[in-house]
């Protein structure tokens, strides 16, 4: 795939509002594998898998790690029987930052909680991730801006320059080295029963992408 620049359609608002910058996103799964016994007559001989992986999840620091970098345990599953010791408990969770270098130094500082809190308890793990998306970063007076600038202002369109948090198809284009601009489409209340477009927005979404080919 080749071209000189790119224009992806997914950010919420009017038309005229462009994304420059977005976040690496990746997910991580830690598998904690303790050992079953029963929880009545003899506990002591289990090692509880969610109590081990909810101590290192109490060691994490959830939410804001910094200014740009997020941390998140959201799923956690584990046990069989209210009765036994449960031997296995998975945990996934998600970073998110603005920094590609500090979602991985913050991947790394999480699979180093949970190994110390398994080895502490004499349980086994298994830790694995996915990268989703790596962080973009673009200057507005990089060509792709600047040629969206020009042809919003064309248009009677007051241009705009923001960031998003999340992920989209111009993380990827831009780690294919095709400089992208990710763009307002005139949708509102996304991934919600409420979401809707406006027609103006729709014309002018239209509108706006026919001179960017044109004017390329």
């Amino acid at each position: 795939m080749k071209a000189k620049e790119s224009y992806v359609l997914d950010v919420t608002g009017p038309v005229g509002t462009a994304i420059l910058q977005a976040p690496t996103i990746l997910s991580f799964e830690a598998a904690v594998k303790g050992r079953a016994a029963h929880a009545g007559f003899e506990p002591e001989k289990g090692i509880h898998a969610i109590q081990t992986a909810a101590r290192a999840i109490a060691a994490l620091k959830l939410g804001h790690v910094d200014e740009e970098t997020t941390l998140n345990v959201g799923l956690i599953s584990g046990g069989s029987v209210v009765n036994a010791v449960p031997e296995l408990c998975t945990c996934r969770g998600e970073i998110r930052s603005y920094s590609h270098e500090k979602a991985m130094e913050t991947l790394e500082d999480v699979r180093h909680v949970f190994e110390t809190a398994v080895k502490e308890a004499g349980a086994e793990l298994s830790f694995t991730h996915r990268l989703h998306v790596k962080a973009f970063h673009l200057e507005p007076d990089a060509p792709v801006a600047v040629h969206f600038a020009e042809v919003c202002r064309t248009l009677g369109i007051e241009p705009k320059f923001g960031s998003t948090f999340g992920g989209s198809d111009g993380n990827t284009m831009m780690q294919h080295g095709i400089p992208c601009a990710v763009l307002s489409c005139g949708m509102y209340d996304v991934h919600s029963v409420r979401e809707y477009a406006k027609i103006g927005d729709i014309v002018n979404g239209a509108r706006l992408i026919a001179e960017l080919i044109t004017q390329g």
